[in-house]
């Protein structure tokens, strides 16, 4: 498979405060990168930048062989970037289907008069993004909550919504940001199958995660960060017992773990 992602040399400051520095990051098309490190080392610092949310101070982000670098973020969603946060961002008066049919509008070839005004083409539009919404909700088991608010789903199922609302921008890349962050074992898993699935599709994934045992069981390479920088990278296996890794953010115990559970 060929680069998808290639981030060469980034670095970004904040006020004197350097968050990143000269990072390099090539990510392979259709693969589940895993992005980890303690909390400050600079991961989601990482992804708003690949994003769009902040400009880099220096370095170039190449996506899908174009230089994005200087591209605003709603440029970037349209060329197939799409990501979550770490915190939930629901709109508390909509249902669950209208986050995905919001999602969809990025793309959508009718304009605002077209939606506003009654035509053939815009009725047609709302058809079709309508039936890709169900659709997409069908793919992460939320069909049947489609008319419920958002707000009302369990903890658990508003994760995946917002998941399901990356996927409706029709990514070739998404970038999860913590997305099993408060989950439960058994959502843990659910989340874990929902991943690959989405791999299935050809998506790629990038996935900022502080559960280790959903990130060494999905990823197929592994990059580390702290203070704002590289300090490895490579498969799971590789990752697990790399002494740096272990003394900067896995510790003995949790190594030890992990080296258990791939037994």
């Amino acid at each position: 498979m060929g680069t998808i992602l290639e981030v060469s040399r980034v670095s970004k400051n904040f006020e004197g405060v350097q968050a990143l520095t000269n990072l390099d990051l090539s990510v392979s098309e259709g693969e589940i990168r895993a992005i980890i490190g303690p909390n400050g080392s600079g991961k989601t610092t990482l992804i708003n930048v690949i994003t769009g949310i902040f400009p880099p101070s220096s370095g170039r982000i190449i996506f899908n062989g174009e230089d994005v670098t200087n591209f605003p973020a709603h440029h970037r969603v349209r060329r197939g970037m799409a990501r979550t946060f770490q915190n939930l961002r629901l709109f508390p008066t909509m249902s669950v289907i209208e986050h995905i049919l919001a999602a969809q509008y990025i793309h959508a070839k009718v304009g605002l008069f077209g939606t506003i005004l009654p035509s053939k083409e815009g009725s047609l539009e709302e058809a079709q993004m309508y039936e890709r919404a169900m659709e997409i909700l069908s793919f992460v088991d939320l069909a049947d909550r489609a008319a419920m608010p958002a707000v009302s789903l369990p903890y658990g199922q508003r994760r995946v919504l917002e998941i399901a609302r990356a996927l409706a921008a029709d990514p070739k890349i998404v970038f999860l940001d913590e997305p099993a962050a408060g989950l439960s074992a058994d959502e843990i898993n659910s989340l874990e199958k929902l991943l690959r699935r989405i791999q299935e599709r050809g998506i790629t994934i990038c996935l900022v995660e502080h559960r280790m045992m959903l990130v060494m069981s999905v990823a197929e390479k592994i990059t580390v960060l702290n203070y704002g920088e590289k300090i490895a990278e490579g498969p799971p296996e590789k990752i697990k017992d790399d002494p740096e890794v272990i003394e900067a953010y896995l510790g003995r115990e949790l190594a030890s773990e992990l080296d258990k559970s791939g037994e």
